[in-house]
């Protein structure tokens, strides 16, 4: 998983859903062939905003729909499995990350 990734899932778990930092850095140890602890806890502090660099909870909020559009553009929707998110663009997201 690449670690743009990894930091758009933290940036979710810890701004949209309010889940602590150290569960996703869990999930990720647990789940991931390539998790590196340093990384992993490493990520998960800087999305959340705590640790050695802290930083407004609104600085680091990431934006799926729009970094899938600055980065991956030609990549399938994500809406199949949320009916919902199918028609979802950044534009109508109220956190614009950039």
């Amino acid at each position: 998983m690449h670690n743009r990734v990894r930091l758009v899932v933290g940036s979710f778990l810890t701004k949209h859903l309010h889940v602590d930092w150290r569960l996703g850095e869990a999930w990720f140890a647990r789940l991931l062939l390539d998790g590196e602890p340093a990384q992993n806890t490493g990520n998960g502090q800087w999305i959340a905003s705590v640790g050695a660099d802290p930083a407004p909870a609104f600085r680091r909020m990431y934006n799926p729909a729009r970094h899938q559009e600055r980065f991956d553009p030609t990549a399938p929707t994500s809406g199949a499995g949320c009916p919902s998110c199918a028609t979802c663009r950044s534009r109508d997201s109220p956190s614009r990350a950039r």
